[in-house]
């Protein structure tokens, strides 16, 4: 693990698998008012490493997703950490964060079960998203919501998943199912039929990435599925 004195690496968060603590502090009840809107804000958070490390800087949120947006009491949450008062994390970008969709154990039940998903999938595929699981400490900074703890993950990101894979994504071209790559696809489709679920279609990007290799322009591209909360594993 990186030093407190060295900046944090997107690699380093996502190749270890123990548990994070993260301490989040930040007008919740204003991101929770404000959750439809792409508004930015300002967050402290402290990271506390398995070896004692602790990083605290000043980042960036935003609410996401536009199903939680709409039904839940907490949106889940993007993070930018690449800002001028985090030079320790600048080097993590953007990360998609998975919180639960209220403050209930119930919620955070759910969040445990879709984080497991993933890390069965990683099992199958190097072709997959990597997570990592945080318990994070909720304090909010006007005192509207009284603070709380649980669960949630940080999901790597797609250009990651692509460099890792020797891919580069593939965005705003039409395919179809039978289009891709048919191994990848097939083991997909296989997987997505175990854990029940149908919440995912190539032909729209919904719930899917596309990628293929960076020396190849014309290959049928590989399907990465992500966003399993709607599987019936999960709920």
């Amino acid at each position: 693990m990186a030093s407190a004195q060295s900046p944090l690496s997107k690699k380093k968060i996502f190749e270890d698998d123990r548990l994070l603590t993260l301490d989040l502090s930040t007008d919740l009840k204003g991101l929770i008012a404000q959750k439809k809107l792409d508004t930015w804000q300002s967050a402290n958070v402290s990271l506390h490493f398995p070896d004692s490390t602790v990083i605290s800087e000043e980042i960036k949120l935003t609410a996401r997703g536009e199903f939680r947006r709409k039904e839940c009491f907490v949106p889940s949450i993007k993070f930018n950490f690449n800002n001028t008062t985090s030079p320790k994390l600048a080097k993590l970008g953007k990360l998609k964060l998975v919180v639960g969709c209220g403050m209930k154990s119930s919620d955070e039940k759910l969040i445990l079960r879709e984080f497991l998903v993933y890390k069965i999938y990683n099992l199958f595929t190097p072709m997959s998203f990597r997570v990592r699981l945080l318990r994070i400490n909720y304090t909010d900074t006007r005192g509207k919501i009284k603070h709380y703890t649980q669960y949630g993950f940080l999901i790597e990101d797609v250009d990651d998943v692509a460099k890792r894979n020797n891919c580069r994504e593939v965005e705003k071209q039409v395919f179809r199912t039978e289009t891709t790559d048919r191994e990848q696809t097939t083991l997909v489709s296989v997987f997505q039929y175990m854990i029940g679920n149908t919440d995912w279609a190539v032909p729209n990007y919904h719930n899917v990435k596309l990628m293929r290799p960076v020396t190849d322009t014309i290959s049928f591209p590989y399907t990465v599925p992500y966003d399993f909360d709607f599987c019936g594993v999960v709920d």
